[in-house]
This record gives structure tokens, sequence and C-alpha cells, in this order.
């Protein structure tokens, strides 16, 4: 199951960026919370309540923790639709991006694995 190996992905990445796993959360739940927003103005989303950060991300009775520190809430729901892209781009091109290589890394597979995991691009709305 997906949702128990997130934490497993994410929380290094949120040590990388100088958060605490709690920091992380709250962080996380901002995002969501835009997303929530969005979803609010979208006549077929799935649900158009408006949630709060912390609507999304503290665990009650009807937000249980799936998998620490993802409530139910930020877990993705199994009846929408999704998508993935990858999108590929030269070492010179992801140099001049500003996405370094990963330390003791002589190719670019280590700049894809580390930027993708830590920082996907489609984070930054």
């Amino acid at each position: 199951m997906p949702q128990f190996m997130y934490p497993f992905l994410k929380l290094p990445c949120a040590g990388l960026s100088g958060r605490t796993p709690e920091e992380h959360r709250l962080y996380m739940g901002r995002r969501y919370e835009r997303l929530s927003l969005i979803a609010s103005q979208n006549p077929y989303a799935w649900s158009r309540r408006v949630l709060s950060a912390e609507d999304i991300t503290l665990s009650r009775p009807r937000n249980r923790f799936v998998a620490y520190p993802y409530t139910f809430r930020m877990a993705a729901n199994i009846n929408v639709d999704q998508s993935a892209a990858l999108i590929m781009t030269s070492d010179q091109n992801a140099q001049a991006l500003g996405i370094d290589a990963p330390a003791g890394s002589s190719d670019g597979w280590g700049r894809i694995e580390q930027h993708m995991a830590c920082h996907p691009p489609s984070s930054t709305f």
C-alpha cells in the first residue's frame, strides 16, 4: 500500500528542508488547504467543502491517521481520477534551472531521484 511507504520517502525530505516531522505535516497541510480551496470552486470535485490546514492534518475521530504523519484527508481518495507526468531534460538544463546533482553522483539519475522525491515541480503551485 503506497500510503505506508510515503512516510519513508517524504520524512527524510522534511529533514533536508530543515523541518521537523510536525512542521512538515503543517507545511503539507497548508498546501492541501490551497487544493481544497481550488476544489471548492469546481462543480465536478469529489468534495467542494473548504478545509483548513488543521482540518486536513490534525488527527480526529473523522480524520484518523492512515500512516503517520498522513491523516485520512491527506491520503488520495480511491474514487478520483489521477494523473502523472515525467519531464526529462539534459544535465545542462537541470543545472540552469538550479537543480544540483547530489553529492557523489556522476550521472543524472541521482539528480532525478533526489529532486523528484523531495521537490516535485507539481508541488510548487
